[in-house]
């Protein structure tokens, strides 16, 4: 694949076919040379490194997410950049972090598909909280909310957010979009910042249906507050069950792995059901052949649909942007990171993810 699609010639050459906002066939660094390259973990710059930057929430020492802005470059016109938020999983467990997504945020912000808010929340367990309820869901509203002040600080586009969750952080991305309907005086009401695409990644997205099947043992329990086999309070469960909350105005996706043997893919089924039952614009799609931690995995088909979810949201008439920045600006002024999509991967994904959106359900052959 080649490098920035600047010169005319290969502009030219690309014709009618697909174009993608990204492709895995460049040299990447990874995470390990990444934090070699930069100690601190704050910010790194060069190349086609984005920017990140810690920004905090709160006060706790896990209030706080890495804001990753692309380069420059990333729209000649210097419009506001699209969002993508990722909340990781792991159980709401406190031995699983953002590193969970370290790969994926930069990923998402080096292609230059949109900026990233990779949030850290506090969690369960040793060191952490000794239940996830109300801290992690009033630090779930508090990092959406924080993204009304980035949006003017970092020209960020408020109508084009997307939230992106994986297992546990798929329950909390989609709780993100039903916090409307959160009844006044509870966590997560009166929100400042919704999204308009939410994609939940192997997500626990029908908590009472995961809780009543002992989805993650005693993870659930732990999460609500409920130890030792007691029964959990049906009012914060339905509070805390985005199944419970629909509808909503985002689009939902939901995507799981065939091979998952965390959370079962009967619980994504049974919340896109509800979704479209409620008149949501919802779509499920399910990935052959990979498992529960394919997500976090940027060279697996799991990713590349992610990816692909995205950049149909984000860009749906990408090739006439194209097409007008070549007219206004000239070849050799357009800055956007479109590629060729030359990969069977990125063909494969893109093709399913449209089959996805255009047929009520879809899967990967």
């Amino acid at each position: 694949g080649g490098r920035m699609a600047r010169r005319a010639g290969h502009v030219s050459s690309l014709g009618s076919k697909r174009l993608s906002l990204f492709s895995h066939t460049h040299p990447r660094r990874d995470t390990a040379q990444l934090r070699a390259e930069d100690p601190t973990n704050r910010e790194i710059k060069g190349n086609d490194q984005p920017v990140r930057h810690q920004i905090r929430y709160g006060s706790h020492p896990d209030q706080y997410g890495d804001l990753y802005i692309p380069q420059k470059e990333f729209d000649i016109e210097n419009k506001p950049v699209p969002l993508v938020v990722l909340i990781h999983g792991g159980f709401w467990q406190h031995e699983y972090s953002k590193k969970l997504e370290q790969e994926v945020a930069n990923e998402i912000a080096q292609t230059r598909l949109a900026a990233v808010w990779n949030i850290e929340y506090r969690r369960v367990g040793k060191a952490g909280l000794h239940k996830g309820w109300p801290e992690i869901f009033l630090d779930v509203s508090a990092a959406m909310d924080r993204i009304a002040d980035m949006c003017v600080s970092y020209s960020i586009d408020p109508n084009r957010i997307a939230v992106v969750g994986h297992s546990a952080g798929g329950h909390l991305a989609m709780w993100t979009a039903m916090r409307r309907n959160i009844p006044q005086g509870s966590p997560g009401a009166n929100p400042k910042v919704m999204p308009q695409l939410v994609i939940s990644q192997s997500g626990v997205t029908d908590l009472t249906y995961a809780y009543n099947n002992f989805v993650g043992g005693y993870a659930i329990p732990a999460l609500l507050g409920s130890f030792g086999g007691g029964r959990v309070d049906p009012q914060i469960l339905s509070i805390a069950d985005p199944a419970e909350l629909l509808p909503s105005e985002a689009k939902l996706v939901s995507l799981h792995a065939e091979r998952d043997k965390a959370v079962p893919i009967e619980i994504s089924k049974r919340f896109t059901s509800k979704a479209k039952a409620k008149g949501c614009n919802a779509h499920f799609l399910q990935i052959q052949n990979e498992d529960h931690m394919a997500f976090v995995n940027t060279r697996s088909m799991a990713h590349h649909c992610t990816m692909m979810t995205l950049q149909e949201f984000f860009y749906p008439d990408l090739q006439k942007e194209i097409d007008a920045i070549k007219a206004q600006q000239g070849v050799s002024e357009m800055r956007r990171f479109t590629k060729e999509t030359n990969t069977v991967k990125d063909k494969e994904a893109m093709d399913t993810v449209q089959r996805m959106f255009r047929e009520r359900d879809g899967d990967i052959h």
